[in-house]
């Protein structure tokens, strides 16, 4: 059952882009299955395999592909694709990497490979640039793409960089996935463009943990190119977001929660708040965190009865750096 929040979420034309922001227990995964429901039922989209659904961590993925196969009734939904932005950007640089450059078969390092070589490029240097501080150079100018960040160790981290970039050689780090991902699509307008034949409608869970490079992969997927050559009228994919910006947890990785925002403007989202908490029936709980939150307390708890988004125990978040 549907409160009448979620019913417009789940009712608006398929070509209407939607954020739903909401806190736990508001039933946003729910209204995300059953926007899904409602699309590949009346026709709208027409095959699951036309559906793309991004996340964070391969352990939300495969949970949120769980939640979503709980509540669509629809039988074959194996071809629903549930990626992390990483391994999307993964995919695409296996299948076409090579048209910039990219051998197919390269390789991945991971943190404690990455840490090494960042090490060995510091020494090479002769620097003496703390880690935290070479992290937030990464952060600030790689992740979030800054083009006026400043410090007292900003050249030195630069430099750091460039040898580790040589040391990198071929091989790439889960950041580079996301550049050169985005790059292949911006030079590479056929790529796009199939891509955007693909994947006729894009879900988006947990959006306040985009990063500018996350967000970016996003936009050329839904708008196309923005190169000022273009001369073909470009259609709009519809994009689905579901969002809490009071829960942002990965800012040490770039996010950024004013993505939101952004997304409402350049998506031209239809912004939905869902205000009914099926997880708790506290009145007091629920108007002190409405408080905290800002937000305008409910005088009268709903009646409705619990809302179970998955039949599946809670699993412990495991918050990993990278997927």
């Amino acid at each position: 059952m549907l409160d009448a929040n979620q019913r417009e979420a789940v009712y608006l034309p398929v070509s209407q882009s939607v954020i739903v922001e909401a806190p736990p227990g508001h039933g946003k995964t729910f209204v995300m299955a059953k926007r899904i429901n409602h699309l590949i039922k009346t026709g709208e989209v027409k095959a699951p395999k036309k559906i793309l659904g991004l996340t964070f961590t391969n352990a939300a993925a495969s949970e949120m592909l769980d939640d979503i196969k709980t509540h669509v009734g629809i039988k074959d939904l194996d071809a629903l694709r549930v990626l992390t932005f990483h391994s999307l950007a993964y995919k695409i640089l296996r299948a076409y990497g090579n048209l910039i450059g990219i051998d197919k078969n390269f390789q991945i390092i991971g943190e404690v490979e990455q840490k090494e070589l960042i090490d060995k490029s510091k020494k090479d240097l002769s620097l003496d640039l703390e880690e935290n501080e070479y992290r937030e150079w990464m952060t600030e100018v790689l992740l979030k793409q800054k083009k006026d960040y400043d410090s007292s160790f900003a050249e030195n981290a630069k430099a750091v960089h460039d040898v580790y970039l040589t040391k990198l050689g071929e091989k790439l780090d889960y950041t580079s996935l996301l550049v050169k991902a985005i790059q292949l699509l911006e030079e590479i307008p056929a790529v796009l463009k199939m891509y955007r034949s693909v994947f006729r409608y894009i879900l988006v869970d947990e959006f306040q943990d985009t990063n500018p490079l996350q967000y970016k992969l996003l936009s050329l997927l839904a708008l196309g190119c923005d190169s000022s050559s273009q001369t073909e009228e470009v259609v709009q994919t519809p994009v689905f977001i579901l969002a809490d910006e009071e829960q942002a947890i990965f800012r040490f990785q770039g996010a950024t929660p004013d993505n939101i925002q952004l997304a409402q403007s350049d998506f031209y989202c239809e912004k939905i708040n869902l205000e009914v908490n099926y997880r708790c029936k506290s009145v007091g709980i629920n108007n002190l965190t409405k408080a905290m939150r800002g937000t305008k307390a409910t005088p009268v708890f709903s009646d409705q009865p619990l809302l179970t988004i998955s039949p599946t125990p809670v699993r412990p978040q495991t918050f990993r750096t990278h997927t």
